[in-house]
């Protein structure tokens, strides 16, 4: 696919190869239009949009908003000069985050205990994020605070869910993760177009990512590389967010040039993990009896999606194919990822 779509590129025209100048340089002057610094998202990613499988990660969703010119907490600018890797540079702004997951086994409708099957479990969280450019990086930071367990209200959630549906209901919330708080810190530096070839009409760009989470629900460092290819009016187009242990990302698009007021591009990524812990799988913290699996070191994902931009809004679809996350586990999961943007 993407030997055809690089062809495209070059039978298109001349290939231009742009000196090394900052990001906030290349941005054109509509992209940071007054009126228009805010962004807000909400994701969905589903098993049931691409796998339909309804297990394992069955459910996440997150809003998100995202500001230009938003001026984060004094608290979080105090963490933020802690991370030595935390670019000094310009500001870009910060945002807030709040979201829900559902983990569950391979059967849900067994209520008993399920050996060598990955433990029930939701995570209910909030989140405050910090973005930051300097010459051809971007950093972005993540605190984020919240809870696993009952409290978390995955039983009520996904019984709700399934009964709107009419489909069956879960059977093994009792087994589920004892209750506790969980806190994180992500950061992650990626380098949007560090190689990028365009001419009149297309643009295809490649960003390499990698990045650290330090927490009691996950812990990992990560690296990847993402490929975009759409017309020339998306290339200041970010990735559509995400969902941990996914980075969530800024969300931020610049609206189509006034005499195309619709974009689109296709894109895809490959993410690998080595994870050190996952509370998903290992279980609660200083909770010996909380059911667990043996957790594998290293976890990869595979995503490929489109996004389509029409005037301030922009929607996505992706697909994810994950590796297998322990030992016992027959085959890696697949699941779709929707994604709805507004800038104001």
């Amino acid at each position: 696919m993407w030997i055809w779509l690089i062809a495209s590129v070059l039978v298109a025209g001349p290939v231009v190869a742009e000196a090394p100048r900052s990001l906030l340089d290349e941005l054109p002057a509509g992209a940071l239009r007054d009126g228009e610094n805010q962004f807000l998202t909400l994701n969905i990613e589903n098993d049931n949009f691409g796998g339909d499988s309804d297990r394992h990660y069955t459910s996440g969703v997150r809003l998100n908003y995202f500001d230009l010119r938003a001026q984060p907490p004094l608290w979080a600018e105090r963490v933020a000069e802690l991370v030595p890797m935390f670019a000094g540079g310009e500001r870009l702004g910060g945002g807030y985050g709040g979201g829900h997951n559902l983990y569950t086994p391979d059967d849900i409708g067994v209520a008993a205990p399920q050996a060598g099957q990955r433990p029930w479990a939701a995570l209910l969280y909030g989140s405050v994020g910090l973005v930051g450019v300097q010459g051809r990086h971007v950093d972005e930071l993540e605190l984020t605070a919240g809870v696993v367990g009952p409290w978390a209200m995955g039983e009520f959630v996904q019984k709700t869910i399934h009964s709107a549906m009419d489909v069956r209901q879960p059977q093994g919330w009792d087994n589920q993760l004892h209750n506790e708080p969980v806190l994180g810190l992500a950061w992650q530096r990626r380098w949007p177009n560090l190689y990028r070839w365009s001419n009149d009409a297309w643009n295809f760009a490649v960003e390499p990512s990698a990045g650290v989470t330090l927490g009691n629900a996950y812990t990992y460092g990560a690296g990847g590389l993402a490929v975009k290819f759409g017309p020339l009016n998306a290339r200041f187009q970010d990735s559509p967010v995400r969902v941990a242990p996914a980075m969530p990302g800024t969300g931020f698009y610049a609206r189509p040039t006034d005499d195309a007021w619709a974009s689109w591009f296709v894109f895809a990524s490959a993410n690998g993990r080595v994870m050190a812990r996952n509370i998903f799988l290992d279980g609660n913290t200083f909770d010996g009896e909380t059911p667990r699996v043996d957790r594998r070191w290293l976890v990869g994902d595979l995503n490929a999606g489109v996004a389509v931009s029409l005037g301030r809004a922009r929607v996505s679809y992706a697909l994810v194919s994950r590796s297998r996350e322990y030992f016992g586990q027959p085959e890696g999961d697949v699941f779709g990822v929707l994604n709805f943007g507004y800038r104001f």
